[in-house]
C-alpha cells in the first residue's frame, strides 16, 4: 500500500512560515510530526501533548504564525486552504525544494504534480548546506533511535514531563538535535536528576530514594564544569594502583593544590611513606616506636622495604609489548 493511502490515519494539518506538521490525535497523546521549511533552523522532528489544544499551544509558540487545517471528509480531498497551501509551495520552486513539496504532498496525501523549471532552491544539497546544521533527516533518526533508546522515558505518566527537560536544555544549548548532542543531553540530564520515570519512586542501591530535581540550566553548566575540573586532575592512566591511590588521597585532602605542582608530588611522597610505615608496624607490631625519640633503624628498614616493593610493582611491566612504563611516574 503506497504511502498516500496512510492519509485515513491523519486528521489535521498544521503549517507555518517555518515548518508544516501532520496531526495525529489519539484518546490520550497528541502527536505532530514536524517538516521544516528551506532556511529554517531545524528543532524538535516531533511534539507530544496530551491534549489538542496543548499541542496547538505548542506548535504556535514554535511559530505564532502557524496555521491549523481540518482534512476535507472524503478520500483523497483536500479543504480549500489545504489545496491553496499545497499549490503555493508547488509554485513556490525558488523556496521551497522538491524533497519538501513531496513530504507535505505526502503529509496531505496527494500525489505529486510536476513543478515549474525555475531556480529551485539546493538545500538538499549537503555542498550547500551552511556548516554545523545537520540534515533534518539525519536529526531525525537521531531523535528516533534516542525516542528506542530511552522508552522508559516517554512513557506515561512522566513522558510530557521528560519531553518539555529536553527541549529547555536543547534551547538554553542552542545547538543542533544530532546524536552527539542527545546523548551528552541525556548524560547531563540524568547526572542532574532531572528526568523522572517509574524508577525515581525506588530507593536505590544504598537505600536512598532517587530525588528528581528541577531543570536549571545553571546547575547543569555547575555540574559541567566540575566535570571538566575533575578529568584535569584525575591520575594518569599509567599509575600503579598505590601511586593512583596516593594521588587521589592527597586530591581530596588538599582539593586546591594544583596536580603539577611540585607541592603535590611531595604530598604524594609523604603520603606513601606514611602508608609504608602504617603497614609495617601492622605487620610487625615491634616496630611500633616506644619513646619520642624517632623510628628505630629497624622500621625504616621495613618501611623501606615496602616501598621498594611497591617501585618493582608498579614497574613490572618493563619490557613488555606496548609497555607505557618509560612514561609511568613513580611519586615514591
Amino acid at each position: 500500500m503506497s504511502g498516500f493511502d496512510n492519509r485515513k490515519n491523519i486528521s489535521y494539518i498544521a503549517d507555518a512560515p517555518s515548518f508544516c506538521a501532520v496531526i495525529t490525535p489519539g484518546t490520550a497523546v497528541q502527536t505532530a510530526s514536524l517538516t521544516y521549511k528551506a532556511g529554517w533552523k531545524p528543532g524538535p522532528p516531533s511534539v507530544t501533548t496530551s491534549t489538542m489544544d496543548q499541542l496547538m499551544a505548542q506548535l504556535l509558540k514554535l511559530d505564532s504564525a502557524c496555521k491549523f487545517y481540518k482534512r476535507g471528509a472524503e478520500a483523497g480531498t483536500l479543504s480549500a486552504a489545504d489545496a491553496k497551501a499545497l499549490e503555493a509551495m508547488r509554485l513556490d520552486v525558488a523556496r521551497t525544494s522538491d524533497a519538501q513539496y513531496r513530504s507535505a504532498c505526502r503529509a496531505f496525501g496527494q500525489k505529486p504534480q510536476p513543478r515549474p523549471a525555475g531556480n529551485s532552491v539546493t538545500v538538499a544539497n549537503a555542498a550547500n548546506r551552511p556548516q554545523g546544521i545537520p540534515a533534518l533527516r539525519a536529526s531525525s533518526e537521531a531523535w528516533m533511535a534516542f525516542e528506542q533508546a530511552h522508552a522508559e522515558l516517554f512513557q506515561l505518566p512522566y513522558g510530557l514531563l521528560n519531553l518539555n527537560v529536553i527541549e529547555n536544555w536543547f534551547a538554553d544549548e542552542k545547538v543542533q538535535w544530532t546524536a552527539d548532542t542527545l546523548a551528552q543531553c541525556f548524560a547531563e540530564l540524568k547526572a542532574a536528576n532531572c528526568f523522572r520515570t517509574a524508577a525515581t519512586l525506588t530507593r536505590g542501591i544504598n537505600g536512598s530514594l532517587q530525588i528528581v530535581q528541577p531543570y536549571s540550566h545553571e546547575r547543569i553548566l555547575q555540574l559541567r564544569n566540575r566535570q571538566v575540573v575533575a578529568q584535569q586532575n584525575a591520575a594518569p592512566a599509567n599509575l600503579s594502583d598505590v601511586d593512583r591511590a596516593a594521588w587521589d588521597a592527597v586530591r581530596a585532602k588538599y582539593p586546591q593544590l594544583p596536580v603539577n605542582s611540585a607541592g603535590f608530588k611531595k604530598c604524594c611522597a609523604d603520603t606513601l611513606v606514611l602508608w609504608a610505615r602504617t603497614h609495617a608496624i601492622e605487620t610487625n607490631p615491634a616496630h611500633e616506636p616506644r619513646d619520642t625519640r624517632g623510628d628505630s633503624a629497624a622500621l625504616r628498614q621495613a618501611t623501606d622495604r615496602i616501598l621498594m616493593q611497591w617501585a618493582r610493582q608498579s614497574n613490572s611491566n618493563i619490557g613488555q609489548p606496548n609497555s607505557k612504563a618509560q612514561t609511568k611516574i613513580w611519586l615514591g
